[in-house]
């Protein structure tokens, strides 16, 4: 499903939804028949925070990297009371190195209250 407000033309086997919300309904109907199971959303920052805040986000799979870069537009901060990180098997605990680089990857899971 992709959300766009401009998008005119979608390919086929794929879906257009105006806004967040309306993404929720249609991805609900696909989750409801069966042809769903996860949903991952990857972007952007205002897509990111409506999710955060809305309550359906359950995990956030997160890339933490170790460098300075110059950059307009960031993951939102979210409140750590609300996600706690979590070790999920396949996704390496051990810092990942490319490079110069060094990054890992963390799992944050919405603790149900």
């Amino acid at each position: 499903v992709v959300v766009s407000k401009t998008l005119s033309e979608v390919p086929e086997g794929h879906h257009v939804a105006a806004s967040f919300p309306a993404a929720l309904q249609l991805l609900q109907t696909l989750v409801d028949t069966g042809k769903v199971d996860k949903i991952f959303l990857v972007g952007g920052a205002q897509l990111y925070r409506e999710a955060l805040d809305s309550g359906y986000c359950t995990r956030i799979y997160l890339t933490e990297i170790d460098a300075d870069f110059e950059c307009d537009v960031f993951f939102p901060e979210f409140d750590t009371s609300t996600f706690c990180p979590v070790e999920e098997e396949g996704v390496p605990q051990e810092p990942q190195k490319e490079g110069d680089i060094t990054y890992r990857f963390v799992v944050y899971k919405r603790v149900q209250n």
